[in-house]
């Protein structure tokens, strides 16, 4: 009824049309809607998308607040986070060291535990996943040049985008037991599920098949 009364008012506004320059404006404005959104049904009504479909709209509000609590956890000391991360994905993916030329030759845990390079990387990586998931889904600036370098120079394919997200979660899982529940851990999960669909378009874009 809505929808179909917004339509009539539209229609008659338009006979007259030039009349009244409020009415122009309105009609103008509606034409940019049209032109620029989709529009979806939602219980029988319909309305532009922009009002209902937030680019984020996975994760809600609360959810984002469990990312970001845990995360704070994470930024006490990121060096020992991100060693652990990566020395998870090594052992549980070895294939992954091949593309890390720096680290090839670490065959064991304790020499992984040993190197300061390692460890230094690791924290890279979480630093640079911390700014995005601090932008709550609306981190297009932050994806674009982190796919570029990872699609161009490094060739990392999103499988390993998802070896990694699963490590990050075992860790947190180990660290951070009673900050990070099923509730935290679902919101996590679909973060950087969303972080990895994002990584993907981009690669598509950058006509990189990984």
């Amino acid at each position: 009824m809505l929808a179909w009364s917004f339509a009539r008012y539209c229609r008659a506004g338009e006979r007259v049309r030039g009349k009244d320059s409020k009415l122009d404006q309105f009609l103008a404005m509606k034409q940019r809607l049209r032109s620029q959104t989709a529009w979806v049904p939602i219980l029988g009504l319909v309305f532009p998308s922009c009002v209902t479909l937030d680019r984020a709209m996975g994760l809600s509000d609360g959810e984002w607040q469990l990312v970001l609590n845990v995360w704070g956890k994470v930024e006490a000391d990121i060096p020992s986070h991100g060693q652990e991360v990566l020395i998870r994905l090594f052992k549980g993916h070895p294939e992954t060291l091949e593309k890390f030329d720096k680290f090839k030759h670490l065959k064991s845990e304790d020499e992984m535990k040993a190197s300061e390079d390692l460890k230094k990387h690791g924290a890279t990586v979480l630093t640079a996943l911390g700014g995005i998931l601090k932008k709550k889904g609306h981190h297009e600036a932050e994806i674009k040049p982190l796919a570029q370098s990872h699609a161009t120079k490094h060739k990392i394919p999103v499988k390993y985008l998802e070896f990694i997200s699963e490590c990050i979660i075992q860790v947190l899982q180990s660290k951070h037991p009673g900050d990070f529940g099923a509730d935290a851990q679902g919101a996590m999960n679909k973060a950087l599920e969303l972080f990895r669909k994002d990584m993907a378009s981009n690669y598509k874009e950058l006509g990189f098949q990984g």
